[in-house]
């Protein structure tokens, strides 16, 4: 009789974090921890909005919150710890799992560590742990990230911008080399208009505060390239300054939002 060798526990445990159905498994937890985490933040700003002082916390929902960050940062660690001992430190040999690693590592010191510590010093003098706890929460954020890795079509469009990365520079660089000649062109014609003290003042303020600087006037162009419709706020201009600024605008943006923009994604 032929018997059948035995598979020893490694050997077992890499077969379990290989199957579709761990992955998938994984993947679906990501979701759900993302769908909490935005829950999560439109409760927290509803509790801060300054129009609304009368607003009092839901303390089920600030324990559900809670409940849920602790099972997350649990099911995340045990899934860290069942790959690393599968792979042992060839896990570490994608940039991305080292990624997922430490993104589980900051969850874990933040749940475990900084937070039940903040909550029994939370005085004035402890604000250095404050701040490092705040920090640790922000870079949680990075959890979502883990979304792209869990399903294997979000791999492959991931895997794909980053083989074009090149191109996506350049084209980034000529569009930013466009904005900064529009936004310096604008800046200069419409500077006169902001210096004339016998145009209302209202208007003066309003051409400053998106022409009077280099960066308002670049933030301003930026706007106008990105923005779908983002120059039609600006029509003002042929009335109230001078009909050659809009004319610049709307060459601008046939030439750089329609044009360019097109070609380069037909790339």
């Amino acid at each position: 009789e032929t018997t059948v060798p035995r598979r020893s526990f490694k050997e077992c445990l890499q077969r379990v974090v290989q199957s579709p159905h761990f992955d998938m498994l994984v993947g679906l937890v990501i979701v759900l921890n993302v769908i909490v985490m935005t829950i999560e933040v439109e409760y927290d700003g509803e509790m801060a909005n300054p129009l609304d002082s009368n607003t009092l916390g839901v303390k089920e929902f600030e324990t559900f919150f809670k409940v849920m960050e602790q099972f997350f940062t649990f099911v995340f660690f045990v899934e860290l710890v069942a790959r690393l001992l599968a792979f042992g430190w060839n896990y570490f040999k994608s940039a991305m799992n080292c990624l997922d690693a430490c993104i589980v590592v900051v969850s874990c010191v933040d749940s475990w560590v900084f937070e039940p510590q903040s909550q029994e010093n939370g005085s004035a003098r402890h604000i250095s742990l404050l701040r490092i706890v705040r920090l640790m929460r922000l870079m949680k954020v990075l959890r979502i990230v883990r979304v792209m890795k869990a399903f294997k079509p979000l791999r492959v469009l991931v895997t794909a911008v980053a083989n074009s990365i090149g191109a996506l520079l350049w084209s980034m660089t000529l569009l930013f080399v466009l904005q900064v000649i529009g936004a310096v062109i604008l800046a200069q014609m419409l500077r006169p208009a902001i210096e004339d003290t016998e145009r209302d003042l209202p208007l003066r303020e309003d051409l400053w505060r998106n022409y009077g600087t280099m960066m308002r006037s670049l933030l301003t162009v930026f706007e106008i390239t990105m923005a779908p419709g983002g120059f039609l706020q600006h029509r003002k201009l042929y009335d109230s300054v001078s009909p050659l600024a809009c004319w610049v605008i709307c060459i601008y943006v046939c030439f750089v939002t329609f044009a360019v923009t097109r070609v380069i994604t037909a790339m």
